[in-house]
């Protein structure tokens, strides 16, 4: 899970609203406006809230020396005034300006990093784009050398980072802490930014509750950008009635599974079992049937002779009811047969509620990516950054470089929900809007992690839950599932299997996490 911590009044009360460089500006510029002071009393408030917090946070008997790397802009500033605080505090000081330091050979580089308790970092701030110049690059090398143990602090946002999107210089400044005024930027909380980031810290400098409202207004004139929370999450959660029946929780299809891979249609559908499912179909072919049944006593089985090729009448009788169902979850380890793209022209093109397209069922769409555009049904595909790439004809490492915009891009012209899996999964909306996830672990990166997710969203889905909401629910569950299972038995020995004794007890309105 990403670490952070609000301070002061910039707890937001439920829904937390991503910042950028632009909308950032015009709160600076609103407050000092607002507020009838300069841009330098402002920046004198943003200085001092730095060092309170250091201050406050640190022994600051301990804090012999600290480096201070500045460069030309508002960035700079803060670390410029943040310096002569410290030096009133009676802590020695060394101001590296970056237009001078480059000048610096490593050998003395390195001998000032070593001998500090606490590098800052105050070069580029919010209004980095992309590419580091050769000399801050070789600057921040040293400093995010593991011989340094000073203390890496970053304001802001890590220099080398774009606070709109979390793109990364290679040698972007490796903080410990990134201390960041009023609102979390977009950059901060998205890889590969969030790689940089470390602990986040939010500090007031002392804007409005008008002047923060800008930050909502931004959101909602554009694509907004939101980070999940606890408090959000949890106003998803379905509520039930007593006066009910299994009916009136949904219908789920699912079709998955293949003789390789049953593990995938065993966790896909306990993943939806566990969230709340009121009817489980489970179609996959009769030739697996055995061993699912001999696993699972609730679902409904429906069998499917693919022997010799042929397409099973049970599949033909499928297409005939699929509306019956409220949601068809279509891929998990169903392998790259025939029968894929049977299933996916017979039964999965005529539903028109909700179809949640995941694994195998997103590689059926790669060689026909347009069928998506003649498909009735709402959509909600769930890729992790291989099928990403397969799906954009990009690589691996493109997609990780840009996550939240083309997320964003495929989404709107796709008209679909799109769940890019990933450390802070991205969840993209027909509209463009995105939302970050902040919980999971790197324990979750093992085989059969997807097919629980798959299983919890559709079932979110079938349930009656939009899209967005769906997808946005069973993804921070997801993840914050896999963050207890990591602190109860490591990341190294949790197994995706250990999730699923874990969710009945975060859906309860009574879980704090």
């Amino acid at each position: 899970m990403i670490d952070i911590v609000f301070t002061g009044n910039t707890k937001p009360e439920d829904i937390i609203y991503l910042c950028g460089s632009q909308t950032m500006r015009e709160m600076d510029e609103d407050t000092v406006s607002r507020k009838h002071i300069t841009a330098l009393q402002l920046m004198q408030d943003a200085a001092t809230a730095l060092y309170e917090y250091i201050i406050a946070s640190n022994d600051i008997n301990k804090i012999k020396s600290v480096v201070i790397l500045c460069g030309t802009g508002n960035n700079g500033g803060d670390g410029q005034i943040l310096s002569r605080l410290l030096v009133d505090a009676g802590v020695k000081v060394t101001v590296l300006e970056i237009t001078s330091a480059g000048n610096l050979n490593d050998q003395i580089l390195q001998r000032f990093f070593s001998r500090c308790d606490i590098i800052v970092d105050a070069v580029f701030g919010t209004g980095f784009r992309e590419g580091l110049p050769p000399d801050v690059s070789r600057i921040f090398k040293i400093a995010n050398s593991r011989d340094i143990k000073a203390k890496r602090i970053s304001i802001d946002i890590p220099s080398g980072v774009n606070a709109n999107d979390g793109g990364a210089d290679i040698n972007a400044f490796k903080a410990d802490e990134t201390l960041t005024f009023e609102f979390i930027k977009a950059g901060l909380v998205s890889y590969p930014g969030a790689e940089f980031s470390g602990k986040i810290i939010v500090l007031p400098i002392g804007f409005s509750s008008e002047t923060r409202d800008l930050a909502k207004k931004s959101n909602e004139n554009e694509s907004k950008s939101i980070l999940l929370s606890w408090d959000y999450i949890r106003s998803l959660l379905p509520q039930r009635e007593k006066n009910t029946n299994k009916g009136d929780f949904g219908k789920l299809l699912a079709l998955c599974g293949s003789k390789n891979m049953t593990g995938a249609a065993y966790l896909s559908a306990m993943g939806a079992l566990r969230t709340g499912i009121g009817l489980l179909y489970l179609a996959l072919p009769d030739s697996i049937m055995p061993v699912l049944q001999s696993k699972l006593n609730e679902p409904v089985f429906i069998p499917l002779d693919f022997s010799e090729g042929k397409m099973p009448s049970t599949l033909a009788d499928l297409n005939k009811n699929i509306n019956i169902y409220d949601a068809v979850l279509f891929g998990c380890g169903s392998g790259r047969g025939i029968e894929v793209y049977s299933m996916l022209d017979e039964a999965v093109k005529n539903h028109n509620k909700t179809i949640i397209f995941d694994a195998d069922g997103i590689n059926a769409l790669c060689g026909n990516i347009d069928i998506l555009n003649g498909i009735k049904a709402r959509k909600i595909l769930t890729p992790h950054p291989g099928e990403m790439a397969r799906l954009c004809n990009l690589t691996p490492e493109e997609i990780q470089k840009d996550r939240i915009n083309i997320a964003s891009y495929f989404a709107k012209k796709y008209n679909c929900t799109l769940v890019l899996k990933g450390a802070s999964t991205v969840i993209a909306e027909s509209n463009g809007d995105i939302y970050i996830n902040p919980t999971g672990n790197a324990g979750m990166a093992k085989g059969g992690s997807g097919d629980i997710l798959a299983g919890m969203i559709a079932s979110y889905a079938a349930q009656g839950m939009n899209p967005s909401d769906a997808a946005c629910l069973g993804v921070y569950l997801h993840g914050l599932a896999g963050d207890i299972a990591k602190n109860r038995l490591s990341e190294l020995g949790m197994l995706p299997s250990d999730l699923l004794n874990i969710l009945p007890e975060i859906q309860s309105h009574s879980f704090s996490p």
